[in-house]
């Protein structure tokens, strides 16, 4: 997705919030004919030192800070999450030159000591790509911002912390924090009962079916289907740097689904031949259309109502050839296994999965979860509702 997927002519009239650079050409002229053998001698000599002066001054081409190449979300602790606790945690910490996360500390809390554990759990089993100087890994010191908003409302009403309201584009949400909390402790409490039930009753169902024989359905894997079979065989040779690390964002992109619509619902099992696969997930070096990254191809049967995947293929790079972020094919490959499930369009708020662009939502909304829930509610059906664009 996000991709996105198919609708990625949306990021490519974005510009994929990117901007591109082209190099600048450069063409040597000829030197006269008629100038003297040793005025030539003289200008190349001058030329080179001039040359090597150059290149001496350049700075390595790759310097860089680090970035997280593995994806470990925080354990939820269940009673907090059946309550409708929410909160956050910002941490900060060192990133080691091997990519090693040392002496994580809790910089902020809310509420107070109540997700710092998890937070801290998570944290330390993060890997990244060192930051890099002078050509040479070096250590780096980090802050980042655990969020815990997937709770539903319990017996108590939901807390509604910044982070876990509703997300404008573009805002970076630890420096919002950090700035909350520069002058002093922030005061929590219940959200308003009625934005409360908003938020977490909010579905897009009607936005997901299939269109066909001039009608519309909800199609979907039955479940005595479960688990799935998912085939994921390792990337090829020298399709990424780091052919481990990203295959295990593209299985965390498939798991992190799992239970959302019930118990063992969905569910899913690797198999290691492609042909005992209901969702087989296949590897190319460059995208085939107008999606990037990864994308969802069905084998649907309509007037039968059968669910059916032909295959996800993942290329992991843009349009351009570039390779995407370990978190970009993350919540690529989330995206299109909510495909895969069944979710056959797209939300129209940016907060959720399934949105049809990547760089917003970074893991599954209460939406994106209440639309899988009320899908699998039912067997694959008609669906009298008005068909999404």
């Amino acid at each position: 997705m996000k991709q996105t997927s198919r609708e990625e002519a949306e990021l490519a009239s974005d510009a994929r919030r990117r901007s591109h650079t082209c190099p600048n050409s450069c063409r040597l002229t000829a030197l006269d004919c008629e100038v003297s053998y040793v005025a030539v001698v003289r200008f190349l000599f001058g030329a080179l030192i001039i040359l090597l002066m150059g290149c001496a001054s350049l700075a390595p081409p790759d310097d860089r800070r680090a970035e997280r190449r593995s994806h470990h979300k925080p354990e939820y602790p269940r009673d907090l999450l059946a309550r409708g606790v929410e909160g956050y945690v910002v941490l900060a910490y060192d990133v080691t030159a091997d990519g090693r996360v040392e002496t994580p500390e809790v910089v902020v809390a809310v509420p107070e000591g109540v997700f710092d554990k998890a937070a801290l759990d998570a944290v330390a089993r993060w890997r990244f790509y060192p930051a890099r100087a002078n050509g040479e890994n070096v250590p780096s010191d980090m802050k980042s911002l655990v969020s815990f908003c997937n709770a539903r409302p319990g017996g108590a009403p939901s807390q509604r912390p910044l982070p876990c309201r509703s997300p404008s584009q573009g805002v970076n949400w630890l420096k919002a924090v950090l700035e909350l909390h520069a002058n002093g402790p922030v005061p929590t409490g219940p959200a308003n009962a009625a934005e409360v039930d908003a938020d977490h009753d909010r579905d897009y169902l009607r936005r997901v079916v299939f269109a066909g024989r001039g009608d519309t359905f909800l199609i979907h894997w039955g479940k005595r289907k479960m688990p799935l079979a998912v085939y994921l065989p390792p990337p090829p040779d020298g399709l990424f740097d780091d052919p481990e690390g990203v295959a295990d964002v593209v299985r965390d992109g498939v798991l992190d689904w799992t239970d959302v619509a019930g118990p063992g619902v969905p569910s899913f099992e690797f198999v290691d031949d492609i042909g005992d696969a209901d969702i087989p997930v296949v590897w190319a070096e460059k995208p085939d259309g107008d999606w990037y990254i990864a994308f969802c191809s069905y084998d649907i049967r309509i007037a039968t109502l059968r669910m059916g995947v032909s295959h996800i293929l993942v290329t992991g790079r843009w349009g351009d050839g570039e390779v995407a972020s370990m978190d970009d094919i993350y919540t690529t490959l989330l995206h299109e296994m909510g495909h895969a499930l069944g979710l056959g369009g797209h939300s129209d708020d940016m907060r959720d999965i399934m949105y049809p662009s990547i760089g917003y939502a970074t893991e599954l909304s209460p939406a994106d979860r209440l639309t899988l829930q009320k899908l699998y509610k039912h067997g694959s059906r008609r669906y009298s509702g008005r068909r999404a664009r």
